[in-house]
């Protein structure tokens, strides 16, 4: 077998040459790979700064970071995270992004944690999509202000408050999503919605075209039942019966039909 191998390589070094470094290169990877690693940095210090009311004991216990621990990214950032909550909780505040930091620095085998926690206060409030009621208008009516830390059930408490503004002028308003506090911003999106579809059933005499133009609501205006009532009022005197109907199809929808009876 060795002889007719030689026999084969002989008149080619070249693929002699390939076939000891297929032998050869397994070897040096493998021996690459059983190298030994080297080991994290342990924790050896953990620093808090945060506001006199904050319990120091509370922020370590609920960071889950301790002392003698290894150091990584992963634990940082669930740690941020789990206090984010806590603190959250405990002081009933609405946090920004920020209000939460846990850093890191490393001598040799040795790191220090450094966590940082501050209550932030509102610089801005944004209404977002106000629609038909001036946003100037929505902030006064508000009890969270410019200046002040943002408590969660008040934000609450707020949101409400706004959406009872609209309904109280006769819109039909939502808040859209979430509000959200970051850089100190808080933004509270609205949704106030729109006719999509006047339609009218019964008609014999005049157009539906002809009624709607008489009406102030129109089709892609904001939806208003004072200003509805109105229509009816109006276009009523020229029928013996009117009943309008109106549903929400879908969040921000507004459809209106009206069925009519001549005279």
């Amino acid at each position: 077998m060795e002889t007719h191998l030689r026999r084969i390589i002989a008149p080619n070094p070249s693929l002699y040459v390939l076939l000891v470094l297929c032998f050869l290169v397994p070897f040096h990877v493998a021996a690459q790979t059983t190298r030994p690693r080297t080991a994290p940095p342990k924790i050896t210090r953990i620093d808090v700064k945060a506001p006199k009311d904050l319990d120091v004991k509370m922020i370590l216990a609920k960071s889950g970071l301790k002392v003698g621990d290894p150091l990584s990214k992963p634990a940082l950032e669930e740690a941020k995270t789990k206090l984010s909550a806590a603190v959250a909780y405990e002081t009933h505040l609405f946090l920004d992004d920020d209000s939460v930091r846990v850093s890191s620095t490393t001598q040799g085998r040795s790191a220090v944690v450094l966590i940082e926690v501050t209550i932030p206060v509102v610089k801005q409030i944004v209404i977002d999509g106000n629609g038909p009621i001036a946003a100037e208008d929505l902030v006064k009516k508000m009890t969270v202000k410019i200046g002040q830390t943002l408590s969660l059930k008040v934000l609450e408490a707020d949101l409400a408050t706004l959406e009872g503004a609209y309904t109280d002028a006769g819109y039909q308003a939502d808040v859209k999503g979430e509000a959200t506090f970051r850089n100190q911003v808080l933004t509270i999106p609205m949704l106030v919605s729109r006719i999509r579809n006047i339609k009218f059933i019964g008609l014999r005499r005049r157009t539906e075209q002809d009624l709607i133009d008489q009406m102030k609501s129109k089709p892609g205006l904001f939806y208003n039942s004072r200003t509805i009532r109105e229509d009816m009022l109006s276009i009523g005197k020229s029928f013996r019966e009117i009943e309008p109907k109106v549903t929400f199809p879908a969040e921000g929808v507004v459809d209106v039909q009206v069925t009519v009876a001549d005279r």
